[in-house]
């Protein structure tokens, strides 16, 4: 059995343990300190991608569980209270609109659910993020964080 992870779930580790690295490491012990929501970070996530994940397309990312988890690792790496207050909106916020919603209410909500925080002009019309592939099937090529 190969456990090596593939293209795509090796390049969500490493975009996810660059940002952590470089914006959330720097900043965790004073978010700790403070007790305050961090807003900008959660904007930051949600422009990787984060929240529309383990959503399928065309609304989601249709991303499988492993690269999820590897992100939340890499998050939960910089600051687990990010990384939990990021979980729970992608598990409990977005799987609400995402299960129990239709039409117009779905439309109007899904976008601002998988991408929070982020202005509607700054989602470039998908909240999902485009990942690297071997496969020109699968997915677009990959866009700049």
């Amino acid at each position: 059995m190969d456990f090596a992870l593939n293209e795509i779930q090796d390049a969500v580790r490493t975009t996810f343990a660059e940002f952590s690295d470089r914006r959330i490491r720097p900043v965790a012990a004073e978010l700790d300190r403070r007790a305050d929501f961090p807003l900008e970070l959660f904007r930051q996530v949600g422009e990787l991608g984060y929240f529309a994940m383990r959503y399928p397309e065309p609304e989601g990312g249709g991303m499988d569980v492993l690269s999820y988890a590897l992100a939340t690792e890499e998050l939960a790496r910089g600051s687990l209270g990010v990384a939990a207050g990021c979980a729970m909106q992608s598990l409990m916020g977005t799987t609400f609109v995402h299960r129990f919603t239709s039409g117009a209410l779905r439309e109007r909500l899904i976008g601002p659910a998988m991408t929070p925080g982020i202005s509607p002009d700054r989602r470039c019309g998908s909240p999902r993020r485009r990942w690297p592939t071997s496969s020109p099937s699968s997915r677009e090529p990959a866009n700049a964080p």
